[in-house]
């Protein structure tokens, strides 16, 4: 199969995984709305370097969330071999008709959330660089990326609030799910 019709399945995949509810919202008693939904995912990128690669964005977008209409977007990361990428995700409620940042309460809940990045079929070491305190929370992180070649990348936000977060991605619910088609070149 060629690169170009595994990319298109991949992005298939991922819209048909999407389309069964793979985002939503954190809805626990206390501080998050009832309607709030993630639309939006971002991944800001720069070369750890911060001056031999301009800063990237890719994302995936479904303005409509949950349900109803396929995801608009879900662009292909592309990743140079043998650097380590600085990568900063942002979660945004756009299904409102305004852009709403999640990221801030994930990051203010940061004992109740931990972001899992499982990456399939390339050489990626990601490490997570920010942390609650007592586990790594992954809005920011390290890519480490050798050898070259065309995989995946599933992005997963675990709510896990009342005490259960101990660093793995087995407890809580999942808030978001999304599966990035990833180029290392």
């Amino acid at each position: 199969m060629k690169t170009t019709k595994k990319i298109q399945v991949l992005m298939l995949a991922a819209s048909s995984l999407y389309a069964l509810g793979s985002l939503s919202s954190c809805k626990d008693d206390h501080d998050h709305d009832e309607g709030e939904v993630i639309t939006t995912l971002k991944l800001i990128c720069q070369d750890s370097a911060g001056t031999i690669l301009p800063v990237r964005e890719f994302r995936f977008d479904d303005p409509d969330g949950p349900g109803g209409n396929n995801p608009t977007r879900l662009d292909t990361i592309y990743l140079d071999s043998g650097r380590t990428t600085l990568v900063s995700l942002r979660f945004e409620d756009a299904s409102s008709g305004s852009v709403k940042d999640i990221t801030t309460e994930i990051r203010a809940e940061g004992n109740e959330h931990l972001i899992c990045v499982n990456p399939s079929g390339i050489s990626l070491q990601v490490t997570a660089s920010d942390s609650d305190g007592k586990y790594p929370i992954g809005l920011e992180s390290r890519w480490k990326s050798s050898g070259k070649g065309s995989g995946t990348v599933k992005i997963v936000l675990k709510h896990q609030p009342g005490g259960v977060k101990n660093g793995s991605c087995d407890p809580g619910d999942t808030d978001a799910e999304v599966i990035f088609p990833i180029v290392i070149l």
